[in-house]
């Protein structure tokens, strides 16, 4: 099952807050896309790429702004229909699922979402959804031959494919699709077991980890400075948060880091970005806010500033819970400064995690029936 979005008229292609938006909002309808296209509304062969892309795909989603009419003028051409009015736009005659600037058209094995879009407004109701069952989850410090085994017996068992892939050093991501509704239950149970204090079910890991945290009633804060306020920026994103995240601190300069616990003599002798410091880092913030966990971060992202004893990807991540354990782990890693500044804030997650698993590795087989 292929899955496109495709995207009709140039200003929304070239707008990356909005686009990330709408791709936010068909991957939680449609798990995942298979490919992309932007294309623009004013050239000439519009009508053949569009019957190219639907020739080659079975579930599509195409977003439009001006283009919407011309859009639905297409596939109606497309799909050998005829445009009718419906709800105060005119759409293809057999469209189902329809509503205002949204309609569903099958056309064959394949399924056809339009939307109309409008940069700076709430987007219509995507009508696709994923029409399979999925299990995701994320495996944690899980590199040990036995796992890998483990894997291999469960795909064998119930004859599926089980995709993965590592975002960062011990932290991977797999998802289970193409598997009977009946068989869910025993899988996810033989995974819970077989992975005991090591999976977390969900497909976004700081999602998982704020849930947890709000279950548990534990407040987080953060400290950072290589990442900038992305830590704190990945826990707010999720609603709820104000009850267990009063606030982080960006502590780009050491006169900064000093307002928070770090010692000038700390700061001398072993630098910024050092294990000395972040552990400061913690303690004082962690003090400061009266949280019970925290996370922490000083290092290079680059592209500048790095030394032959600290290269650019230099990066020390910790973590720390009151009723747990202090980890701090000294990284060095490659790629662009975005991509360095992303793999730190999954540590900081990963460890956080690590320093009281109590608070996430808390599920039992009650709640898997549910």
């Amino acid at each position: 099952m292929k899955r496109v979005l495709v995207v009709v008229g140039k200003s929304l292609g070239i707008n990356a807050p909005f686009m990330a938006y709408l791709e936010r909002k068909v991957l939680e309808e449609l798990g995942e896309v298979d490919a992309r296209f932007y294309l623009d509304r004013a050239e000439r062969d519009l009508f053949l790429r569009l019957e190219e892309i639907v020739e080659e795909f079975h579930e599509i989603v195409i977003a439009s702004d001006e283009g919407y009419h011309l859009v639905s003028k297409i596939i109606s051409t497309l799909t050998e229909d005829n445009l009718e009015l419906k709800e105060g736009q005119l759409i293809p005659s057999r469209a189902e699922a329809f509503g205002q600037g949204s309609y569903l058209v099958t056309y064959g094995h394949r399924r056809i979402n339009v939307v109309q879009v409008h940069i700076g407004t709430q987007l219509p109701k995507i009508s696709l959804s994923r029409p399979r069952e999925r299990i995701s989850f994320f495996l944690v410090d899980a590199q040990k031959p036995k796992y890998r085994e483990l894997l291999t017996e469960l795909e064998s068992l119930y004859s599926l494919s089980i995709n993965r892939t590592s975002f960062i050093e011990g932290l991977e991501w797999c998802s289970v699709d193409d598997f009977l509704h009946e068989q869910q239950g025993a899988l996810t149970k033989a995974l819970a077991f077989g992975f005991e204090g090591k999976i977390l079910f969900g497909e976004d890991f700081s999602k998982i980890v704020v849930d947890a945290l709000i279950k548990n009633h534990q407040k987080v804060t953060t400290i950072e400075s290589c990442t900038g306020g992305l830590i704190a920026s990945e826990i707010t994103k999720h609603a709820g948060v104000s009850s267990i995240f009063d606030g982080g601190v960006v502590s780009y300069a050491n006169e900064v880091k000093q307002m928070f616990g770090v010692q000038a003599s700390t700061l001398a002798e072993y630098g910024a970005v050092s294990l000395q410091t972040v552990h400061e880092m913690l303690d004082g913030i962690l003090k400061t806010m009266g949280a019970d966990m925290a996370m922490a971060v000083s290092g290079i992202a680059g592209p500048t500033g790095g030394t032959p004893t600290k290269p650019v990807g230099t990066v020390y991540v910790g973590a720390k819970s009151r009723d747990g354990d202090t980890l701090i782990e000294k990284l060095s890693l490659h790629g662009d400064r975005n991509y360095i500044q992303q793999s730190s804030m999954l540590w900081a997650f990963k460890l956080l995690v690590k320093s009281n698993p109590k608070n996430f590795f808390n599920f039992s087989l009650k709640s898997l029936d549910n």
